[in-house]
C-alpha cells in the first residue's frame, strides 16, 4: 500500500523499452495479485519520487481478507475497477487498429 509519494507499475520490452500501465499515489494498493494468487508479478512497481509503502506479505494479506469481509470487499470492487480500466484500453486500442487497417485499405 502506498503510504505517500508516487508508484509506477511497468514492464520492459526485450529490446528495453518501458510500457507504463498504471500510477498509483497515497491509499493505492499496488502489487496485489501476486500476493492473492502467489505467482510471480505481472509488471514491475518503481517509486517516481521519494515515497513510503506498506508491506504486508502474503500469509498476514491472506488472513486478514479472510477475516474481514469488508476488506475483502474492497479488494475485490478496486480489482474489478482495474479490469474495467484494462478493458476499456484494449477496446480503444482494438479500435485505433481498426481505424488504421481502414486507413490502409482506402
Amino acid at each position: 500500500m502506498v503510504i505517500e509519494g508516487e508508484i509506477e507499475a511497468r514492464t520492459s520490452s526485450l529490446g528495453g523499452d518501458d510500457a507504463r500501465f498504471a500510477c498509483f499515489g497515497p491509499g493505492a494498493v499496488v502489487g496485489e495479485m501476486a500476493s492473492l494468487d502467489g505467482r510471480l508479478r505481472s509488471t514491475d512497481t518503481v517509486a517516481t519520487r521519494r515515497s513510503r509503502v506498506l508491506r504486508i506479505p502474503r500469509a498476514p494479506l491472506i488472513e486478514a481478507l479472510k477475516s474481514d469481509r469488508a476488506a475483502a470487499l474492497a479488494l475485490v470492487a478496486e480489482l474489478a475497477t482495474r479490469l474495467r480500466a484494462a478493458n476499456a484500453a484494449l477496446e480503444a486500442a482494438r479500435l485505433l487498429d481498426l481505424v488504421g487497417a481502414r486507413r490502409s485499405f482506402s
